[in-house]
C-alpha cells in the first residue's frame, strides 16, 4: 500500500527537521547539561586530595609528573580547591570538548573541576579511554595545556 504525503502533511515534517537543525549540536547529547561534583562528592574528594599531594610530595616521579608531564605550578596545598560554579564547570567542559569529540570520546558532563593556583583540572569520571579516567590542565583562560592526565 502506498501512501501519499500532501502539502499539508509535509509541512510540520519539515518544520521540525528544521528545527532539529538548528538547534542540533554536533559532541552533545541534547538535553544534556554540565553539572559541577559537589564538595560531599567522595572521588571529588579524592582527586583534590591526588592534586593537594602533588604539591607537597618529595617523590620524584610525581614531581616529574607534576612538573614534566602536567605542566602544573607548585602552590600551596590551600590553593588547590574544588570549584562548583556551575558556568566555571561548563566552561571547561566546553574547553576540551573538541578534543575529546576527536578522540571519539563523548562530553564531559559531570565534572569535576579543581583550581590549582590560577591553572584548573578538568574531568568527568564517566569519560574514560580503557581503565583510564582522563583529566585536562587548563591556564587561567581556559585554554586547554598539552597533555591529558589519565588515571
Amino acid at each position: 500500500m502506498v501512501t501519499r504525503l500532501g502539502r499539508t502533511t509535509l509541512k510540520p515534517i519539515v518544520a521540525l527537521i528544521t528545527l532539529t537543525a538548528l538547534l542540533w549540536r554536533p559532541g552533545q547529547a541534547q538535553g544534556s547539561e554540565v553539572t559541577c561534583r559537589q564538595a560531599t562528592d567522595p572521588v571529588a574528594q579524592n582527586f583534590v586530595a591526588y592534586l593537594q599531594t602533588l604539591m607537597t610530595t618529595s617523590d620524584t616521579l610525581l614531581i616529574r609528573l607534576r612538573d614534566s608531564l602536567y605542566r602544573l605550578p607548585v602552590v600551596p596545598s590551600s590553593q588547590v580547591v574544588l570549584v562548583t560554579d556551575a558556568q566555571k564547570c561548563a566552561r571547561a567542559a566546553r574547553a576540551v570538548e573538541s578534543d575529546l569529540e576527536a578522540g571519539g570520546l563523548p562530553p564531559f558532563q559531570n565534572v569535576i573541576l579543581i583550581q590549582v593556583g590560577t591553572f584548573y583540572v578538568v574531568t568527568d569520571p564517566a569519560v574514560r579511554r580503557g581503565e583510564y579516567t582522563l583529566a585536562r590542565v587548563l591556564d587561567s583562560k581556559f585554554k586547554p595545556g598539552p597533555a591529558w592526565i589519565a588515571g
